[in-house]
């Protein structure tokens, strides 16, 4: 259930990395904040969440800070060129790797673990570049495919 808990909590991260490198252009560089209010999680929620985006000479450094769902302090990141390709993240035991890809005006990403998929998500960001919504397909504790809603404002 802990290794559950940690994929649900990145799987806008990495939504947005990929949705914001893809069709419509908009910058993701700088922060960008979970809005809890707006989300709609089947799976315990962060408590808090911010992504930060490095424009980097091998693509974007992210980095993940949050606040699990008892509190525990989480700390993670990765960098990626969104081209498809398998790429390590650092520093979240739920996760080894992730694929990124664009898909016309958004984007889809497998989040790996010993080589198996364990969650899956789409993203759409809006028109003006200020919102992304992240819908994530996670398998839950019991085994049970769940959906997830993030909502991410730009700060």
């Amino acid at each position: 259930m802990k290794n559950v808990k940690r994929v649900a909590m990145c799987l806008g991260v990495l939504a947005l990395c990929a949705s914001v490198s893809g069709a419509q252009p908009v910058d993701p560089t700088g922060m960008w904040k979970l809005n809890l209010t707006k989300s709609k999680f089947s799976t315990p929620p962060p408590r808090s969440m911010t992504v930060t985006f490095k424009d980097g000479a091998k693509g974007y450094d992210v980095t993940v800070e949050a606040a699990g769902p008892e509190g525990q302090p989480q700390k993670w990141g990765f960098t990626s060129t969104f081209d498809g390709s398998e790429r390590p993240v650092h520093g979240n035991p739920g996760i080894d790797t992730v694929i990124a890809r664009t898909t016309g005006a958004g984007s889809t990403v497998e989040y790996r673990k010993a080589g198996k998929v364990v969650t899956t998500t789409t993203s759409v960001m809006s028109d003006d570049g200020k919102t992304l919504t992240v819908t994530a397909k996670v398998v839950d504790a019991q085994g049970k495919e769940v959906t997830n809603i993030s909502v991410y404002d730009k700060q």
